[in-house]
């Protein structure tokens, strides 16, 4: 079932001293309310989305939207965010909002400004808040989240609290479907290291393999040797290492154009199966 709210707006311990709660517990806590999908929004860093994409939710979106409520004369936005904070005329307030974005040509969407995953954290909320601003919990004054609301509520919830606004509500949705992107996309990128156009890297490293044979072997290479030489060379290709070799054997090659003082200084990690693999990039 597709759920009437996602919350986009979340906050984790990652942003400096302005959340009380970590992302795990975060992504914890929203799939024990059963959301599939939030927004981790922490101030001018990405660090926290690592351990929130971590984390048991099935589907995790981070979002880098800008969501903050927009007032008059600000430009370039898509999008103007609705937060109930707690205050007198919250919901007049709100309503001017959806006025303003409307008449500026905006959408609105709902937002729960999360700082925390779980009520009972407000209390570390307000010793974070006070050592950020430098004084203590006493002292805050309206700087301090009076309400303890700022905490992670179920989408039922958040779709009850804003029933006046169907059109923002339904928006948190569609800007969740529209950030495609994961973690899980992301793959190390090695340089191909290929020779000629239109070559991989692979048929590179077999080419080479083939044109070193008759040097190594004039009178032809025994059996075993062409039997070993395949089996590396599909075990290579199936892990897709034929750009580190080919590396490999730049820098060998390279070393030996400089005489026999640098002939013997081919790099290469210490364990026993790269030094076998790295004699194997020396061969070529």
């Amino acid at each position: 079932m597709t759920l009437p709210y996602v919350e986009l707006q979340v906050t984790s311990s990652f942003s400096f001293l302005r959340s009380g709660s970590q992302p795990d517990e975060l992504i914890f806590q929203a799939k024990a309310l059963g959301y599939d999908t939030i927004g981790l929004t922490d101030w001018n860093t990405v660090a926290g989305v690592i351990r929130a994409h971590l984390a048991t939710l099935p589907e995790h979106v981070q979002s880098l939207l800008d969501l903050p409520e927009q007032r008059a004369g600000e430009e370039e936005i898509r999008f103007l965010a609705l937060t109930m904070l707690r205050q007198p005329g919250d919901l007049a307030r709100l309503h001017a909002l959806a006025a303003f974005s409307a008449a500026q040509g905006l959408a609105c969407v709902v937002t729960g400004d999360v700082l925390y995953h779980d009520a009972r954290r407000h209390v570390l909320q307000d010793v974070v808040t006070a050592i950020r601003e430098g004084c203590t919990v006493d002292d805050l004054g309206n700087r301090r989240h009076v309400h303890a609301d700022r905490h992670l509520k179920a989408p039922e919830e958040q779709a009850r609290l804003f029933a006046a606004f169907p059109d923002a509500l339904a928006n948190t949705r569609r800007i969740a479907e529209a950030c495609a992107f994961s973690l899980d996309d992301l793959t190390y990128q090695y340089p191909t290291e290929t020779e000629r156009t239109g070559e991989s890297a692979q048929d590179t490293l077999t080419r080479l393999v083939e044109a070193a044979l008759p040097r190594r072997y004039p009178a032809g290479a025994p059996p075993e040797v062409e039997a070993q030489i395949a089996h590396e060379l599909r075990l290579i290709g199936s892990l897709s290492y034929a750009p580190y070799f080919l590396t490999v054997h730049t820098i060998v090659r390279h070393a030996r154009s400089l005489g026999s003082a640098v002939r013997a200084l081919h790099l290469g990690r210490a364990a026993g199966a790269a030094r076998h693999r790295q004699s194997f990039a020396s061969f070529i």
